[in-house]
């Protein structure tokens, strides 16, 4: 009885089919016969496209950004270590309220709206990295 739930579990395992989150280049993938935890990635993948990056203004700070008006995108794990260049690529036509996961410090009952930074020339930043965003507006930034 007991060689029924692993045949069962093999025939489950052979019906398997993985599917990525999107279309890329396979960074990093796990090798046949290797255990992983529930959750655990079995590959990494960097999508095809531009890296985008979301970040959020308040309607006061709207006033500022275009379209096509530089950014600078950094975060910690940046091998290069400057900020990679990009540009304001979409500007969100309604305000909503800001994820409370997002670090920070507009207070989170505040309306702010959805800007969408590409970053230029094929940089990259890793998904579900966090990074800071500089708008670099006419103002300053």
């Amino acid at each position: 009885a007991k060689d029924v739930g692993i045949e069962v579990a093999n025939a489950k395992v052979a019906q398997a089919t993985v599917v990525a989150p999107c279309s890329g280049i396979v960074t990093e993938a796990r090798r046949a016969g290797t255990l992983a935890m529930a959750g655990a990635p079995l590959v990494r993948v960097r999508a095809d496209g531009p890296t985008r990056v979301d970040t959020f203004v308040t309607p006061e700070q709207l006033a500022e950004v275009r379209l096509g008006v530089a950014a600078e995108v950094g975060f910690d794990s940046n091998a290069a270590g400057a900020p990679l260049p990009g540009r304001v690529t979409r500007i969100a036509e309604t305000a909503e309220f800001p994820p409370t996961s997002l670090a920070t410090p507009i207070v989170h009952m505040t309306r702010v709206v959805r800007v969408t930074v590409t970053i230029d020339d094929g940089g990259w930043a890793p998904p579900g990295t966090p990074v800071d965003v500089t708008l670099l507006t006419g103002s300053g930034t």
